[in-house]
């Protein structure tokens, strides 16, 4: 008789014969307490692969046949997010995602001597000590105000640049939860 082993007894326990069978990975997109649809979940996997998937109306999301290993995953739309590291190990992981909303910013940049509008000034947005980090976010209109949206919770910089030779002022917030 031929075959293969699917498992061993071991005394008491179970061992698999098979560790690096796929894995899998669903659960649910929450905001407040309430399942939150049409999300779309991205995960960059061990090896820097990309899955994704969407949400169904329950907020319910599910990954089949992933590699085993750490992952980042993401769950957003144009209204809140959440990123979390989660370790897909053996057999089904279940994993809730609970979103923070998005914030805004917004302001005004005016010269410290005449308190006039400074327009056209380049607004960036930075998040951790790390200047290289600063994305473009937009420029100060007529009246030198400026908006930021989508803006995640946690402590970060405006960062506005103006003028000739460029002068970089920084103003440090910090985004609320929720």
């Amino acid at each position: 008789m031929r075959g293969r082993i699917v498992w061993i007894a071991v005394g008491a326990g179970i061992a698999s014969a098979n560790p690096r069978a796929p894995a899998t990975l669903s659960g649910r997109v929450m905001s407040g307490g309430a399942p939150a649809a049409r999300f779309q979940v991205v995960c960059h996997g061990p090896s820097g692969e990309l899955t994704t998937v969407g949400t169904d109306d329950d907020g319910a999301y599910a990954f089949d046949d992933l590699a085993r290993g750490e992952y980042t995953c993401t769950a957003n739309n144009a209204t809140a997010d959440a990123t979390d590291r989660i370790d897909v190990t053996a057999g089904p992981v279940v994993h809730d995602f609970a979103l923070a909303a998005y914030g805004q910013l917004d302001g005004a940049v005016v010269n410290a001597g005449d308190d006039t509008p400074v327009e056209n000034a380049e607004v960036l947005l930075q998040y951790g000590s790390d200047d290289r980090s600063a994305q473009p976010r937009g420029r100060t209109d007529a009246m030198g105000h400026f908006a930021i949206d989508q803006v995640t919770a946690g402590a970060g910089a405006v960062i506005i640049v103006v003028g000739a030779p460029r002068r970089r002022l920084v103003q440090r917030f910090a985004m609320p939860a929720g």
